[in-house]
């Protein structure tokens, strides 16, 4: 049984620039000083100096430039190095009724036949796995839908399935990375990507990098969850172990998937208990 704790301590003061750039590269110091303090650091010549240093993972508290809160992550259980995020369901709200009506107000009333919460069918599919590209993937929709809709009324459309990452998600992603390594494993399209990445992980200063390590997309990789070979391909080329990794996904299916391999789920079907699951003291994991 593997165990989470979470310690907010409120704390206004964010940390001088020296010791930061002492300990960290630059991506993590963009994270770690507000805009203002990273720009002075900048310009003070420090950069030069911490950018020849290895990368390292400071054992030091989180201060996050919006959020005036020092944030500690502690693993009962030692052995949990990675941290595994899916997307859709456990970061994005799934709103289907939504993308429904409105791919029903351009003329196609039958995508319900194709998608659903965790499974998409056919073309979706398609997409989803990347065989297809977008303008292709909106031209066949016109055909199969016998519809007139512009390419950019179908991604519009198509990008509704999904809303937006809730801010105190972003924050607690950040503060994660600060203490294991996290990656993002995802059944998801180029569409659905290029949306979250301008739309979600873009904020206050930060980019989809430093909210993850590196992301795992079914559209890059030809291949989708629960396959076997997704996982394999994740800790092969991250480099990393089962049984020092975390999985959260909002399907059981993927879940049951990833434990057969080793490696500890939790399983979130509601997108948010893993929020509260990383607070509670203690949290159980399977």
């Amino acid at each position: 049984m593997i165990c989470i704790w979470h310690r907010l301590l409120a704390d206004a003061n964010t940390p001088d620039a020296a010791p930061l750039l002492a300990s960290a590269n630059t991506r993590r110091a963009r994270r770690l000083l507000a805009p203002a303090r990273y720009a002075a650091a900048s310009s003070s010549g420090l950069l030069p100096l911490f950018l020849a240093l290895p990368p390292t993972r400071p054992e030091i508290p989180f201060h996050h430039p919006i959020c005036p809160l020092t944030t500690r992550f502690t693993m009962i259980a030692p052995d949990i190095k990675n941290i595994i995020f899916d997307l859709g369901g456990i970061l994005l709200p799934i709103t289907m009724t939504r993308c429904f009506e409105n791919f029903a107000r351009l003329g196609f009333s039958d995508i319900r036949n194709y998608v659903n919460e965790y499974y998409k069918d056919g073309l979706f599919q398609e997409l989803e796995l990347g065989l297809v590209t977008v303008p292709q993937f909106c031209a066949r929709l016109r055909q199969i839908a016998h519809i007139t809709a512009s390419d950019a009324q179908i991604i519009d459309a198509w990008n509704t399935f999904i809303a937006p990452v809730e801010k105190t998600k972003l924050n607690a992603l950040l503060a994660l990375s600060r203490h294991y390594r996290v990656f993002l494993l995802s059944n998801t399209s180029q569409i659905h990507w290029d949306h979250v990445c301008r739309c979600d992980f873009a904020h206050d200063g930060f980019t989809v990098k430093d909210h993850f390590e590196k992301t795992y997309l079914s559209f890059e990789l030809h291949i989708t969850k629960p396959d076997a070979a997704i996982y394999e391909f994740l800790l092969k080329d991250a480099g990393i172990e089962p049984q020092a990794s975390l999985f959260i996904d909002d399907s059981q299916k993927n879940c049951d998937a990833a434990h057969a391999l080793g490696i500890h789920t939790y399983c979130d079907p509601n997108a948010d208990t893993w929020k509260d699951a990383l607070a509670r003291d203690p949290c159980p994991v399977d």
